[in-house]
């Protein structure tokens, strides 16, 4: 239903600033990367200055293993808005892939500060603790991560 309510709304105004960012989230949402990127990609065509576009559009692309293109992505995006940690936690994915861990590092620290309750950013500072041979701070990570999956949500 909120796929073709966002179809119509593009077929009425193709320019509806929001709408492919809304069909784009859709698509990343159902795993549907080949259709995802390119609502993104004119999402930001027409918003330009929108951060969040940029981190998502660099989320779907490290998925298809785009990493460098997922890099300047996310760099844009914290740009953009650097007080949004979900950047910043895609960034230290995408940078553990490409073997920097020292970088990721940084990144995903700078994610926890922002987000410490955070179990994904602890899981991935846990392991790019493990690539630099940081065993005790990777083990700390690790467990952390894995109380913070253990706590029941807030409803």
């Amino acid at each position: 239903m909120t796929e073709e309510y966002a179809q119509k709304a593009i077929a009425l105004d193709p320019k509806l600033p929001m709408a492919h960012y809304l069909l784009g989230e859709l698509f990343l949402y159902q795993a549907k990367i080949d259709q995802a990127i390119p609502q993104f990609e004119q999402e930001i065509q027409l918003n330009p200055s929108y951060a969040n576009v940029y981190f998502k559009l660099g989320d779907a692309y490290s998925r298809v293993e785009r990493y460098d293109d997922a890099e300047r992505l996310l760099q844009r995006s914290i740009w953009l808005d650097p007080n949004s940690s979900g950047p910043y936690i895609v960034l230290g994915k995408v940078l553990l892939k490409k073997s920097e861990p020292a970088l990721a590092a940084r990144a995903l620290s700078r994610a926890i500060a922002m987000d410490p309750g955070n179990p994904m950013a602890h899981q991935l500072l846990g392991q790019s603790y493990r690539a630099l041979g940081q065993n005790t701070d990777a083990d700390r990570e690790l467990r952390q991560a894995a109380d913070l999956n253990r706590k029941p949500t807030k409803p």
